[in-house]
């Protein structure tokens, strides 16, 4: 065991820490330019009505589950959970594309290759 400097406890076995940072990275997530500033208040709201509303579409999907957001300098990157991140972007692609946030828009998600490796891909909403 190791104690990291914020005195998490980590493990010192290269399997298990593995294990730990896959179960950090999200599954599947969105991208979403805006226009190189950081969000107002009133986006933040939009984008937050926009989480709740793809929750609800991909929980009716079995697709799925949105996780949140978080706003940068100018991007926005929702989060979703996944078992299959592939579903989980063609269920939320109609909505996100109907969004005014979707112009320039990526999923970038993660997916097991037939060797067990988690690689990444991306693709326009």
């Amino acid at each position: 065991m190791i104690v990291g400097s914020d005195n998490e406890t980590m493990t010192d076995d290269p399997e298990n820490q593995e294990a730990e940072h896959e179960q950090e990275v999200p599954d599947l997530q969105v991208i979403l330019r805006l226009a190189g500033k950081s969000a107002t208040q009133a986006e933040e709201d939009q984008l937050d009505q926009l989480g709740e509303h793809l929750d609800e579409v991909l929980a009716a999907e079995d697709a799925g589950d949105f996780e949140g957001a978080e706003f940068g300098a100018g991007e926005c990157r929702l989060f979703f959970a996944s078992p299959d991140p592939e579903l989980t972007a063609r269920v939320a692609r109609p909505l996100l594309a109907q969004s005014r946030f979707a112009q320039g828009a990526e999923f970038v998600g993660l997916r097991r290759d037939p060797d067990g490796v988690r690689r990444s891909w991306r693709e326009p909403v």
